[in-house]
């Protein structure tokens, strides 16, 4: 995890500030409206996910899907010093999504959240698995027999101290790589619909959200209806980028942000 971390915030600070802070505050508008954003910020998940697992990755013949895509534009963005348009597909968007990373300050994000735990979520076909709410069980699960096994092959010893220095040495390495499973269980749980207004407060007295404003998300709570506006996408296509080839890894239209004049 360190050297994706090292990694990570090398190609972060190629990315210019305000519009690293656009990309970031629309990912925040759409925490705040997950029934309609999902699919998007799934996506974005999946593709830290494949950045990461390029890191960790050494296999000439390796199963994942992109897998040797992702680990060409794992080396070439570093020395890239393009921010608006490259002939790599994907870097750019990948600059942001990892400046992203680096930044948030969103507990729990959908979007990297599980990327922070030092562990692969894989399916029986060795794929990583993309669902955040499938890939949250198995990593627990993985976790658990980790610890299990790590506790299983503490060697008993006749010394007090060594009995008890050692479980709690182990307690503690467990508790650093835990999953907050509770926060991320209410962004992985479909939105519920909110109670329709009274009479004796309509509505029309909630705050009317400005256009570009970006919703403040208190806590885990739900997005309500006429807080915000829909916004069309998130990241405006740069004029002048290359034509996308088909295949899983197309970036969203919409996801960038404008560059300043």
């Amino acid at each position: 995890m360190q050297t994706f971390r090292a990694r990570v915030g090398q190609i972060a600070a190629l990315v210019a500030a305000p519009t690293a802070a656009q990309y970031n505050q629309r990912i925040q508008h759409m925490m705040g409206q997950l029934e309609q954003f999902r699919p998007m910020l799934v996506k974005q998940h999946h593709r830290l996910l494949l950045l990461r697992h390029a890191t960790w990755c050494h296999a000439a013949d390796c199963k994942v899907t992109d897998c040797a895509e992702m680990k060409t534009l794992w080396n070439h963005m570093p020395a890239c010093g393009q921010t608006s348009q490259c002939g790599v597909q994907h870097c750019i968007s990948s600059k942001y999504l990892l400046n992203h990373f680096q930044q948030c300050n969103i507990g729990p994000c959908l979007v990297c959240q599980i990327v922070r735990v030092p562990l692969e979520a894989k399916d029986a076909a060795g794929q990583l698995i993309a669902d955040p709410a499938v890939a949250l069980t198995h990593l627990r699960q993985l976790q658990q027999a980790q610890q299990q096994a790590k506790l299983n092959a503490t060697p008993r010893a006749s010394d007090n101290n060594n009995n008890n220095s050692k479980p709690e040495t182990l307690k503690r390495s467990a508790s650093q790589m835990s999953i907050d499973t509770t926060s991320m269980q209410s962004l992985l749980q479909t939105p519920t619909q909110p109670p329709k207004p009274s009479p004796t407060h309509p509505a029309a007295a909630l705050p009317t959200q400005q256009p570009g404003m970006m919703q403040p998300q208190p806590g885990m709570m739900q997005p309500q209806p006429g807080m915000m506006p829909q916004q069309p996408g998130m990241m405006p296509q740069q004029p002048g980028m290359m034509p996308q080839q088909p295949g899983m890894m197309q970036p969203q239209p919409g996801m960038m942000p404008q560059q300043p004049a």
